[in-house]
């Protein structure tokens, strides 16, 4: 049975588809259950943890082969196959930029995503620039759907600004989470999400005119030393909507070293985001990795944790498989119904003589 936590602990600081296409009409495709059906009668490996992740999926929930878009549906389906070789050590996350950028997602305003991941039992979501799009009230909606199904936002950096001093005062925990602790394999495994200090200014001002966007060095350090050394986690992995070069190499350097504190590096992983592109780098023998975008890849870490914390394997799959999941289908087919796509495709202007 795992095991969820969620702490929200607050710090002071000072200072981007086609035509909609269900992914379940398709009779040729195969059909596989939903995760929680999987078989376990592969046995545990005691210390291991697979982890998967997407980012910047940015609404695609249709499939469409011109966009190279594989639609919500198949990408669970391809998930759930890797799952299946080791059914109990996986966790899945995502790393930011889910719902925006299609007109199916803008429609329920990234509703269908948030049930989708539910469906597909991600357990985590370091929230991106374009999850502040539509507005706070989104956010806080969204999280609120998630909260109910064990699949959080995190946002350890998100804070909220007082204009009157210029400064961070307090984490904006009604938009997100700090970290989340998911037990998986008898290993307690926390999670940290955070965001690109400088892509509040790539959001409405308006939008952020009570938020910040700190630097996150200090506070994924002390957040790591709270979960390694008070909450006995065997191993931290960040979720971080920023690539790694706009992390930096001050920032990368340090989280990879190994605390005062714990005795253990600050981090043991990072899924990272933002660029669309695909990464997959070594520091100081912690992994980074990048799925590019819009389910194109599913990005793979697979640790051993024994005394000490060992990279088995750090990789890129290309999601390629011809099966659907039903009961992610299911949730596309809910919201993209014969009477939305009728609406999606009427003209709003006609224009003559030109």
């Amino acid at each position: 049975m795992r095991k969820l936590f969620l702490f929200i602990i607050p710090l002071l600081l000072c200072s981007c588809g086609g035509n909609p296409s269900s992914s379940s009409e398709a009779s040729s495709e195969s059909i596989i259950s939903s995760s929680s059906e999987s078989s376990s009668s592969i046995e545990p490996r005691p210390g291991y943890i697979n982890l998967y992740a997407i980012n910047d999926y940015h609404g695609r929930i249709s499939e469409d082969s011109s966009q190279k878009n594989k639609g919500i549906s198949k990408v669970a389906a391809f998930l759930e196959q890797e799952r299946e070789k080791h059914p109990e050590e996986n966790i899945f996350l995502n790393a930011g930029d889910l719902w925006q950028d299609t007109y199916e997602s803008e429609a329920s305003k990234g509703k269908c995503l948030i049930e989708s991941m539910i469906q597909m039992d991600c357990e985590a979501m370091a929230i991106g620039n374009h999850e502040f799009d539509w507005g706070l009230e989104v956010i806080e909606n969204n999280k609120k759907l998630g909260d109910e199904g064990n699949f959080n936002l995190l946002g350890a950096n998100v804070y909220n600004f007082d204009k009157n001093i210029n400064e961070a005062t307090t984490h904006a925990d009604n938009l997100c989470d700090e970290y989340k602790i998911v037990e998986v394999n008898d290993l307690k495994i926390g999670i940290i999400g955070i965001i690109g200090s400088e892509q509040i200014t790539s959001i409405t001002s308006s939008i952020w005119e009570n938020l910040i966007f700190v630097d996150p060095l200090e506070i994924v350090k002390d957040l790591s030393d709270e979960l390694k050394n008070e909450k006995d986690c065997d191993a931290v992995i960040l979720l971080a909507h920023s690539n790694v070069s706009s992390l930096g190499n001050k920032f990368t350097g340090e989280i990879t070293k190994v605390s005062n504190v714990s005795n253990k590096k600050y981090i043991d992983a990072c899924f990272t985001g933002h660029s669309h592109t695909i990464e997959n780098e070594i520091i100081n023998d912690v992994p980074f990795v990048q799925s590019s975008w819009k389910g194109e890849y599913l990005s793979h870490i697979e640790l051993k944790i024994d005394n000490e914390v060992s990279v088995i394997a750090h990789e890129n799959l290309s999601v390629q498989t011809d099966k659907i999941d039903a009961n992610v289908a299911q949730i596309a087919d809910k919201y993209i119904t014969p009477d939305f796509i009728e609406e999606k495709n009427r003209p709003v202007l006609n224009i003559e003589g030109l």
